[in-house]
């Protein structure tokens, strides 16, 4: 299980984080499905019919490509995740008669066509306008409300919007979905919030360029639209010019990297004044992301890598070198600087990139999944460069629950956050200061129904903020990334995490071991039908007695969470506790 977002807003203090289980109080937000979302398509069984979804792979029409449904949204083929009959003239299906598509629980034509499919285009394919594919390629069709139908057009223009797909599951904090469950409730999140965001960008790039859903995701041969077609040929040749970049990614992280494996590069969105605003012979550079997206087998310890690395605006000229970051489009491209495609470059010149990854390890405690991660940011605008950096030991549980009221899965979360010794590069604006946090999370959740309470979701959440010379938790283990995970006394760990578990019964224990750089917050959060933000409840503890302490309310709105009331003493915990007290721990 990959770390969730986190969102806790108290005492001037923002904490964000990324990766296994629920994390730390944190917002989750798996929004409310939009217009265009699985919650209003069809739910057909995939056995009303002999094919489960037909695709069409245009450049020019293709032959010879490898076609796939990712339904766990990683952008690679898993196991269970089969390849499309080729029939020619750039169709292809997707039969299931045969179970192809057992290893998918619940397996539909509405889950189908709202999951990415890929077609990787292999030197040797043939494209029924240019002839024999002599580079490599691969496209993206990214689900919007437009794909709709049995039939999904897969071309340069459908994977515009993969930053659009690693946003959204960064958001919701949903990663390492299993292949069993694409079409689960974490998947179908990903594909509503998805379709949705799509949705919203498009209406800007109709009042930019009169650019519609319709225009993106059209065969735009069978339309006879010469001016698309010839724009389409010109992408694929910055796609093709890019594989200089997969292969910088794939030299970098060789060491961990599957057999076989290829780093994805797609469209950035930023690109779209180049697509849509410049005429077909004038396009010089385009904008890519570039990124990987796996998880390894276990080692001889048990522990299993994984990594996720996305960079997006990345200035691609045609002959596969990157153009200078702070080289404008008004710019006459001779006179930027340009360099060859190397990893070092890639970080030197994007917009933006997100990481995160480490190592997972289920064979260290009983029934706990043990995770040693790193989340690594950083943003360049005009103005400056952000950056952030933290570290997380995490343990993992799913307790099992049987009998009148309970919820479909039960989730265990113990965590150890924070970035102390990590040197900020040079050029990061917002240096942060050294920080600790501990995170005990208990959560039920409902999947696709709501319980008595009309939630689908409820956090039970403590979150402490450590000193150095902390008596609650002493000497916290620090050094756990790599190959210091050795050195780390887990089930001892795990235990003392527990240990700092409190609720509205026994919160004054910690209080009065509180020193002054230090508090504890109890949390409660609700999330109603589609997942949708109900409620937040904030209980801040600080050292002293409860005179200090305070309560704050956050109500669910579609952009976040909005502080709706906030109160002190004796009030902040009456009203705090009645709500939190709501949580039941099974």
């Amino acid at each position: 299980m990959i770390i969730r977002n986190v969102m806790l807003i108290l005492v001037g203090v923002a904490v964000v984080s990324c990766g296994g289980g629920s994390s730390g109080g944190g917002d989750q937000n798996p929004a409310a499905g939009s217009s265009g979302s699985t919650n209003s398509a069809s739910s057909s069984s995939a056995t009303d019919n002999d094919t489960l979804l037909n695709a069409k792979v245009i450049d020019g029409y293709i032959q010879g490509a490898n076609v796939y449904i990712d339904f766990n949204w990683n952008l690679q083929q898993d196991e269970g995740e089969p390849s499309a009959i080729d029939k020619g003239n750039g169709d292809y299906e997707f039969p299931y008669e045969n179970g192809e598509f057992d290893a998918i629980s619940d397996v539909s034509f509405a889950c189908a066509r709202n999951r990415i499919q890929v077609a990787e285009v292999p030197v040797g394919a043939t494209d029924a306008d240019l002839g024999t594919v002599t580079e490599a390629f691969t496209m993206y069709f990214v689900p919007s409300s437009f794909s709709n139908s049995g039939l999904v057009n897969i071309s340069p223009f459908t994977g515009l919007f993969l930053d659009v797909v690693r946003e959204v599951k960064d958001r919701l904090g949903l990663d390492g979905i299993s292949v069993s469950d694409g079409c689960g409730a974490d998947a179908e999140a990903i594909a509503s919030e998805v379709i949705q965001s799509i949705d919203d960008f498009v209406e800007e790039l109709r009042d930019r360029y009169q650019v519609t859903l319709a225009d993106l995701y059209d065969d735009y041969i069978a339309s006879n639209d010469a001016e698309r077609r010839a724009k389409a040929e010109k992408i694929v040749v910055f796609l093709q010019a890019a594989s200089g970049l997969r292969q910088a990614l794939k030299v970098q992280f060789s060491d961990d990297l599957p057999a076989g494996y290829e780093p994805f590069v797609g469209l950035s969105q930023a690109s779209s004044e180049q697509l849509f605003g410049t005429a077909t012979e004038d396009m010089e550079v385009v904008e890519v992301s570039v990124g990987i997206n796996f998880s390894g087998d276990d080692d001889a310890d048990g522990w299993a890598v994984t990594n996720n690395l996305h960079t997006q605006g990345l200035k691609v000229l045609g002959n596969g070198k990157i153009l200078a970051y702070d080289c404008s489009f008004l710019t006459a491209i001779e006179s930027c600087e340009s360099y060859e495609p190397t990893y070092s470059n890639i970080l030197d010149q994007l917009t933006a990139y997100l990481s995160y990854g480490g190592h997972v390890n289920g064979s260290l405690i009983p029934n706990v999944n043990v995770t040693s991660q790193y989340r690594e940011e950083k943003t360049r605008s005009e103005s400056a460069t952000q950056c952030s950096f933290r570290a997380y030991l995490i343990f993992d549980e799913v307790r099992e629950c049987a009998g009148a009221g309970c919820p479909d899965l039960v989730e265990v979360q113990e965590q150890i956050m924070h970035n102390i010794g990590f040197e900020y590069p040079a050029d990061c604006a917002n240096r942060t200061e050294p920080y600790l946090h501990t995170y005990n999370d208990r959560k039920n959740i409902w999947n696709n129904r709501i319980n008595d309470r009309g939630n689908s979701e409820e956090l039970f959440a403590v979150q402490y903020q450590l000193g150095a010379t902390s008596t609650l938790f002493s000497n916290p283990p620090r050094e756990f990334l790599g190959s210091d995970r050795s050195q780390i006394d887990y089930p001892t760990t795990y235990q003392k995490l527990k240990d700092l578990f409190i609720d509205t019964e026994t919160f004054q224990s910690a209080q009065a071991a509180l020193k002054e750089d230090e508090f504890v917050a109890i949390s409660y959060t609700t999330y109603g039908e589609s997942r949708v933000r109900n409620e937040r409840v904030v209980y801040v503890v600080r050292s002293g007695d409860d005179t200090t302490n305070d309560c704050t309310i956050y109500t669910g709105a579609e952009s976040g969470w909005v502080r709706a009331s906030t109160s002190m003493g004796e009030a902040a915990k009456e009203l705090c506790f009645e709500k939190i007290q709501a949580f039941t721990f099974y």
